[in-house]
């Protein structure tokens, strides 16, 4: 006779409107990945983005580190020369000044995290993000 041993990590229990589950049994069998594993990815995704009571981060990984270092080493005014951010996250990451560019700068202007102006670089926190079509 063997007992598995039984999962030391907190369950969660919740109910889904019949459309949402019908939804999820189709994730799951299509991808061949668990409902269980569906929800887990999820929320690992969409929980980040609530980590501060004071602002929201980018749930992407990737955004989420470079704004929390542009966040880290803004001055109080939440500004920072887009040259010497460009050089020192290109150090950070490890990467040319002209990728850190294209795949984390810019993605973060055009998802409103930050906006640049006169080669200044604005950084944005949630209740002072301009929403889209309005300016600074």
């Amino acid at each position: 006779m063997t007992f598995e041993e039984e999962d030391p990590r907190p369950q969660l229990n919740v109910r889904l409107d019949e459309e949402l589950m019908e939804q999820l049994d189709t994730l799951s069998d299509s991808t061949g990945v668990t409902k269980t594993e569906v929800v887990r990815a999820a929320v690992k995704e969409r929980l980040p983005e609530r980590m501060s009571e004071d602002h929201s981060v980018p749930s992407d990984e990737n955004l989420r580190e470079t704004y929390l270092w542009l966040l880290e080493n803004s001055r109080p005014d939440g500004t920072i020369e887009a040259a010497l951010a460009k050089n020192e996250l290109a150090q950070f990451h490890g990467k040319s000044e002209e990728l850190v560019k294209k795949t984390r700068l810019r993605p973060l202007q055009r998802r409103g995290w930050t906006s640049v102006r006169n080669a200044t670089i604005k950084v944005h926190e949630e209740t002072g993000r301009p929403q889209r079509g309005e300016s600074e």
